[in-house]
Order: structure tokens, then sequence, then C-alpha cells
């Protein structure tokens, strides 16, 4: 009976121990597991910021290359009643090559129209082009240096009357953006509202700007 009895505690003994070991190598094994899981969400995380640093390398390569998303505007500042100074400006971080602009002076264009007998803003205007050469002006600037402004030259659109509106075919390597551009004068002076977009893409602005005393009334795209 002793002897069985020693046997049963000897089996159980032996039982736990079994157990004990696959719990210990369970054990091991989970905190391995553990390690290899911290590893991996480590190197995954290491990853991610080596995707974005490289992600962010590209843009900043294609935007020295390309000049992005970049877009240049143009400002007219009086000179005199019959010319006006020409700027372009680059107002982000990084150049914008191979510029060239076209300005309309929409308020002569729209006199063609009218003297033509034509509705304004018609398709018609393509077959009188030459008429309205006077109120169209052509410029190429080249590169334009980062957070930078040029004066291109004088310009025979003047900044004179109550209300001037114009339009700018701006042209850069990375495409051809449109900026419409209002002055108006209020007590004597020249206050301006525009806004840029790429061309075909109107309804998505770039960029705009409407100074604090622009009267609301006279902010009227075409």
């Amino acid at each position: 009976m002793t002897l069985i009895f020693v046997g049963a505690i000897i089996a159980v003994f032996g039982t736990f121990l079994a157990a004990y070991g696959t719990f210990e190598q369970n054990k091991s094994s989970s905190k391995k597991s553990a390690i290899q899981l911290q590893k991996l969400e480590h190197l995954t995380a290491k990853n991610e910021e080596l995707s974005r640093q490289l992600s962010a390398t590209t843009e900043e390569i294609k935007k020295n290359i390309t000049g992005g998303d970049n877009y240049p505007k143009f400002l007219l500042r009086y000179h005199n009643n019959t010319t006006s100074i020409l700027t372009l400006v680059n107002s982000h971080n990084s150049p914008i090559y191979d510029v060239s602009c076209r300005i309309l002076d929409m308020d002569g264009i729209d006199k063609v129209d009218r003297n033509l007998g034509i509705p304004v803003g018609s398709k018609q205007r393509r077959k009188n082009g030459d008429q309205y050469s006077v109120y169209e002006f052509y410029g190429e600037l080249g590169t334009l240096a980062p957070e930078s402004g040029k004066d291109m030259t004088l310009i025979p659109f003047s900044l004179t009357g109550q209300l001037r509106r114009f339009t700018g075919y701006l042209y850069c390597r990375n495409g051809l953006f449109v900026q419409q551009q209002i002055y108006t004068k209020v007590d004597q002076k020249w206050v301006y509202a525009y806004r840029i977009f790429r061309q075909m893409h109107e309804d998505k602005i770039l960029g705009s700007h409407t100074d604090t005393e622009f009267p609301a009334d006279k902010l009227h795209w075409w």
C-alpha cells in the first residue's frame, strides 16, 4: 500500500514537473515572442519614418526640378497715366522655372468687343486678333528665385479711372496658371483683389487675396 502511495506521489510530482517545464518553456517562448514583436513594431515604425522622409525628399527634389505646385503671380504698380510697372512674384521657398507671361487688359478688350458689335467675351475675338493686340502684353523672365519678386518692364496699361481688370496667363515649367486681378480706387488709393488657378481648373483656387478696403460690390470675376 505504501509503495502504491509513494508511486502515486512520484507520478503526481512527475506530472507537475512536466507541467512546470511546459509552463516555463511557454513563458520563455512568450517572452521571446514579445521581444520579437517589439522589434517588429520598432522596425515597422522606423520603416514608416524612412518612407515619410523619402516622400518629403522626393517632393523637394520635384520642386527643385520642375517647380512642383508653386505658381508665380503678377502685380501692377502705377507709373504714369499711360504705363504701369509689371512685377512677377514667387512667394514659395523653391524656384519657378521658364517663367513667361501674357497680360490682358480686360477693360480694353471688352471695349473692342463692343466696338465690333460682338458679345463681350465672345469666341469671335479669335477672328479679330489684331485689334486686340494693343491690349495684350507678352514677356519672358526665365527663372524666378524663391521668395522674390522681379520688375519686368513698363507695360502700356494704365491704372487710371476707378476700376481696372486684368487677366494674366503665367507660363512656367510646371504648368499654366491663370490670375484674375481687379484694381479699384478707394479714397484716392488703389486697392486690389486677385485669384489664381490652373488653366481649366477654375474650381480649385490655388491662391487669392483681397485688400481689406476692397468694396464687396466691385468683386466680380469673369
